[in-house]
């Protein structure tokens, strides 16, 4: 969840996103976080975020807001900070 909020953050901080968006770009950021945590394989699918929008927004909605606003948000900022400090020293 921290995680999801900080690329919330990180995104809300270069784009105006309407409160009709608000709800795409929050379960976006929650998807993208979700990759990150991601242990054993069970990241979940487009179709779970719009089951946890309660199908406010479709799959491609979905897809197309995190494959271009959120990640464009995310890529030209700071690197994402470690937050798991047990992940981050078993990759070293």
């Amino acid at each position: 969840l921290h995680l999801c909020v900080h690329v919330l953050d990180r995104y809300l901080e270069t784009a105006q996103v309407t409160r009709q968006r608000l709800q795409l770009a929050g379960i976006t950021a929650l998807w993208i976080a979700s990759k990150f945590e991601d242990v054993y394989d069970e990241v979940p699918l487009a179709r779970d975020m719009v089951y946890l929008a309660d199908s406010a927004y479709t799959k491609a909605q979905i897809n197309t807001n995190r494959k271009s606003e959120i990640v464009i948000g995310i890529s030209e900022g700071q690197p994402i900070e470690c937050y798991n400090h047990k992940a981050c020293t078993s990759a070293f």
